[in-house]
């Protein structure tokens, strides 16, 4: 594997070269420095002097590198011994995990770079009680030091304002507070609470799948389309298939919008008839809210690529 390490000759980038390189992969190393660059053929990689924070430098560099694999270690932390004044002194860190991020992020998409590893930290939002070694179980400081007031901690999902009560009763430190569906969802109406995922990207006119292989965490990689089974009027079943199949019944995936653009227009009077027509074909038993749960499948490509995981 050819591995790209932002950041090579740091604190973790000068430990984790050599360990890269000890396992057989190919390894680029970074430095803003070219006094620092010139140290990496030693460590076995072959050494770029970049600047993260020049877009276009970053572009040019991940794009002759064409990596399998980045992995961010980049910091301005040498030196650094002001923690009195901590959001100063991590500013151009902050950027380089912000915007350098960014940066590469765009240059690994375009370069069809299929893993990216970003080093971040966390330290100091954590309650001054207990050890050194925070897990994502321990608590957040609910008073940070002034000079640690640019940590801001969002919460999103499933939130209302019964739950956020709840948490600022019970003193969470949270800044910014994400509702959706409460928000927008009358109380007594349905709603669907749901997780979205990246599962495929297009590159050079053609859809690649993507996939999370955590344990438990399995997900079904690629672009889908649903087909709908319907007979005598009334819906049978769905099938969730990879787009590129073509298994019969009615396609329910239609572009809305493409490059920013609106492309499916549908007056308030269309989406109402449509709406009367999907609820109309509802097998009779659903109608009436007594009967079997709705068949939903996935095709038999699909099952094959979760049962092999």
């Amino acid at each position: 594997m050819k591995v790209f390490v932002v950041g090579a000759i740091g604190a973790l980038g000068s430990r984790l070269v050599p360990l890269l390189v000890q396992q057989g992969h190919e390894v680029v190393g970074t430095s803003r420095s070219p006094g620092k660059a010139q140290r990496l053929p030693a460590l076995g990689a072959e050494s770029v002097v970049l600047d993260l924070l020049d877009r276009t430098a970053v572009r040019e560099a991940v794009l002759a590198a064409r990596p399998d694999a980045i992995v961010h270690q980049a910091t301005a932390l040498a030196g650094v011994s002001d923690f009195k004044h901590f959001d100063r002194s991590f500013a151009e860190t902050n950027r380089l995990r912000t915007v350098g991020t960014d940066a590469l992020l765009a240059a690994a998409r375009e370069a069809g770079a299929r893993r990216f590893i970003a080093q971040s930290y966390a330290g100091w939002p954590y309650a001054r009680v207990g050890g050194p070694v925070k897990t994502e179980d321990d608590p957040l400081d609910p008073s940070p030091a002034a000079g640690m007031s640019e940590t801001r901690v969002v919460a999103s999902g499933g939130l209302g304002e019964h739950r956020i009560a709840e948490l600022v009763a019970a003193g969470a430190p949270i800044d910014t507070w994400g509702v959706g569906t409460e928000l927008g969802t009358s109380g007594d109406s349905p709603s669907l609470d749901a997780v979205y995922k990246l599962v495929a990207e297009r590159r050079e006119g053609a859809w690649r799948g993507l996939a999370k292989t955590s344990e438990g965490k399995t997900d079904v990689p690629g672009a889908k389309q649903v087909f709908r089974s319907v007979r005598d009027g009334e819906m049978t079943g769905d099938v969730i298939a990879g787009v590129d199949e073509d298994l019969g019944g009615e396609p329910l995936l239609v572009p809305a919008m493409r490059g920013g653009e609106i492309v499916l227009t549908e007056t308030i009077e269309q989406m109402r008839e449509r709406t009367t027509a999907s609820l109309s074909a509802l097998p009779r038993g659903l109608r009436l809210g007594d009967g079997e749960p709705y068949g939903v499948a996935f095709s038999e490509r699909l099952r094959t690529f979760v049962r092999d995981a």
